[in-house]
């Protein structure tokens, strides 16, 4: 019976199956790639803070770019 699930599970999920068999494999070695696995965690959830920052960043640039071609055309009624 475990034999026909594993084998229905690789037909399903073939790569879910190869990591879970990877990791249990590495738990029973260490937790080495437990602790590398977490790190990559943390690093992705510092990455992503980072990028909504730098959205924030272009955001307000794009607002101000705004502001200053509203500006322009406001001193300048003529031109445009």
């Amino acid at each position: 019976m475990k034999h026909i699930i594993g084998k229905t599970a690789r037909k399903l999920a073939p790569r879910t199956v190869e990591n879970l068999l990877f990791l249990s494999r590495s738990g029973a070695k260490g937790s080495d790639v437990v602790e590398l696995l977490r790190a990559y965690q943390d690093e992705i959830k510092d990455l992503k803070l980072e990028m909504n920052e730098l959205r924030r960043d272009q955001r307000r640039m794009a607002e101000l770019y705004d502001l200053v071609f509203e500006r322009v055309r406001q001193d300048n009624p003529s031109v445009g």
